[in-house]
């Protein structure tokens, strides 16, 4: 009875051993699955100028907008002499000329990072 008792216990242990080897290799495959939790910081300087292009862009599409409604309301305003009008509308007309300009170029810009970052992504996973 005492024989068989510590066979049993010799069993266990080395069952016991066993699964624990078997654990240790699987542990790893199971880890590399994880996603990494940090960002190389030069990806983190390109999420950064980013958004700070993104945030322009919204600002300059923005002030395009109020400026095409101001246009749109100085055209019907009243009191106003048909040379004040024409001056103002000018002058509305080149700012929206140059924000559309700029709106244009941070568009531009932020399509071309993300076509990128696309590729260098695709890259990256073959």
């Amino acid at each position: 009875m005492l024989r068989l008792r510590r066979t049993t216990l010799a069993m266990k242990h080395r069952l016991a051993l066993v699964l624990f080897m078997a654990a240790l290799s699987i542990a790893p495959l199971v880890a590399g699955d994880a996603a990494p939790k940090a960002t190389p910081v030069r990806q983190k300087i390109r999420e950064i100028d980013l958004n700070i292009m993104l945030k322009q862009y919204e600002y300059v599409a923005t002030q395009l907008a109020e400026m095409r409604l101001k246009v749109r309301l100085l055209e019907i305003e009243e009191g106003l002499t048909d040379a004040e009008r024409k001056g103002k509308l000018a002058t509305l007309r080149k700012k929206i000329e140059l924000m559309q300009s700029i709106s244009d170029e941070y568009r531009a810009e932020a399509e071309w990072r993300d076509d990128k970052e696309k590729s260098s992504t695709e890259a990256a996973a073959k």
